[in-house]
């Protein structure tokens, strides 16, 4: 799958017009006894303009940590992270990041909280955007209300307000529904879809759930254990707008189990295929 994934994407792997390409990168931590931890070694990967990426993989093999790397939050140790063919040494107003979670300011309202990016920016004139976001999320009248007046999937909607006030090119989320419940968590998967469908970005998305990675992506990028390296690409061949009835196909199944089975190294899987 990996060999075909590369076809479809070879204008990227080809070094030509590449939109985000992580180039050998490594990244090696410091312990407190002196030691070192590898996160991952020479690692390269190339994302295309207005794709959906997912990354799954086992806890600690280094997804979070690159997709820091990518938004310039942290340096790797060897190697580097270009954007646009400009090498990424420091946070970038192109890209917009969601956490696990929501990380709303307690003191500051929903359209407040929306708006920080703008005022760190120093722009002034993004206001109808924090209204136009939060109608299109669903939150047309919380406008006004404080974080813990929310539900925690109302909260999280307003953090990715927040990272896409500032209209940036890439949306980065670091698996914004895992402190969801499960009813939760799909209805937040289908609102994802549905706001990525009228603000196409470029999305780079981790989660540790194989059927949300096929649900939402258009490859899914199969992640080894630390040190971690890619043990597999696989291009998720549905259509957009995707819809309810294809988590029924049996080709959904299919490549649930083929991606549950490339992280195990053998039949079964690992990580949680619900």
């Amino acid at each position: 799958m990996h060999g075909e994934s590369n076809k479809k994407w070879g204008k990227g792997l080809q070094g030509a017009g590449e939109f985000i390409r992580v180039v050998n990168a490594s990244k090696v931590y410091q312990t407190q006894d002196g030691g070192e931890v590898e996160a991952f070694t020479n690692f390269n990967l190339e994302i295309e303009e207005d794709e959906f990426l997912v990354l799954v993989g086992p806890s600690g093999c280094g997804k979070s940590t690159l997709l820091k790397m990518i938004v310039g939050l942290l340096p790797p140790t060897r190697g580097a992270v270009y954007f646009q063919g400009t090498e990424v040494l420091s946070p970038r107003t192109d890209f917009g990041m969601v956490f696990q979670e929501a990380t709303l300011l307690p003191w500051r309202s929903v359209r407040d909280n929306v708006m920080l990016p703008i005022e760190i920016l120093g722009k002034t004139d993004k206001d109808y955007r924090a209204g136009r976001l939060l109608t299109l999320v669903g939150l047309h009248g919380f406008e006004s209300r404080m974080p813990y007046e929310l539900s925690g999937g109302m909260q999280q909607r307003c953090a990715i307000c927040r990272a896409l006030i500032h209209d940036p090119r890439v949306l980065v989320m670091d698996e914004p529904f895992g402190a969801l419940d499960a009813m939760t968590r799909e209805e937040m998967g289908r609102e994802l879809l549905r706001i990525w469908q009228q603000n196409r970005k470029t999305v780079v998305f981790v989660t540790h759930s194989i059927r949300e990675a096929v649900w939402l992506a258009d490859r899914v990028v199969v992640m080894t254990p630390r040190p971690a390296k890619i043990a597999d690409i696989i291009e998720i061949e549905f259509e957009r707008p995707r819809t309810e009835k294809m988590q029924f196909l049996p080709k959904f199944g299919e490549y649930v189990q083929s991606i549950s089975d490339i992280i195990a190294g053998r039949a079964g899987g690992v990580l949680c295929k619900d």
